[in-house]
């Protein structure tokens, strides 16, 4: 009985690819609840392991945002965004350690 409880509460989640903005790989996965949805394209402030630091990275839910995400990383849409997220991650942490 136990072991149903537990699949069914697994299956009450699902994870959310974020992509960098900065490098454009795929960052660490977010297990979210599936009534939990945010707006197509939201920024989140996460750890990429590829650059080493914090950066913003886009939330791609299925394989159409994946697409146009990296299609528009190729143009170079998010780089501007990409340092100012780091600059501003950077500054954030600096005034905590005043």
């Amino acid at each position: 009985m136990a072991k149903s409880t537990r699949k069914n509460s697994i299956s009450k989640y699902e994870d959310h690819s974020f992509y960098c903005l900065n490098c454009g790989h795929k960052g660490i996965p977010i297990w979210r609840h599936r009534g939990h949805l945010h707006s197509k394209n939201h920024r989140k402030a996460l750890y990429c392991p590829y650059c080493k630091t914090t950066v913003n990275h886009i939330e791609v839910r299925n394989f159409e945002e994946v697409e146009k995400f990296k299609e528009n990383f190729n143009k170079g849409l998010y780089k501007e965004e990409a340092m100012e997220s780091i600059m501003y991650i950077k500054n954030e942490s600096l005034k905590e350690i005043v």
